[in-house]
């Protein structure tokens, strides 16, 4: 099922990308989102942006991304259990720790 009424508000579909796309994390009230690349890059449109592994060199690439419970920060999840952490400043943004 298609949802026409979902809100547009941009895409990578115009960039050259350096790994593909992954995982999408949309906020809270469905007024934006991240998308989030194989190599940690992260994409925001009209979602906060915390930072991203993108400029890292990562043992394995990234398959997902998770929102934390208030939607104001994130973290990404590599294949081998590596995990990396971004929220705001001075926010507590908790790190349980990798399998990494």
């Amino acid at each position: 099922m298609f949802s026409y009424n979902a809100p547009f508000y941009g895409s990578t579909g115009s960039l050259k990308l350096n790994k593909p796309v992954v995982s999408m994390a949309p906020v809270s009230d469905g007024s934006g989102y991240r998308l989030i690349a194989s190599d940690g890059g992260v994409f925001s449109y009209n979602a906060p942006f915390f930072g991203s592994a993108g400029g890292i060199t990562l043992n394995k690439p990234v398959i997902g991304g998770f929102n934390n419970n208030s939607y104001d920060g994130y973290w990404l999840v590599a294949s081998d259990g590596g995990i990396f952490t971004y929220g705001p400043p001075g926010e507590n943004m908790p790190f349980f720790g990798s399998a990494a």
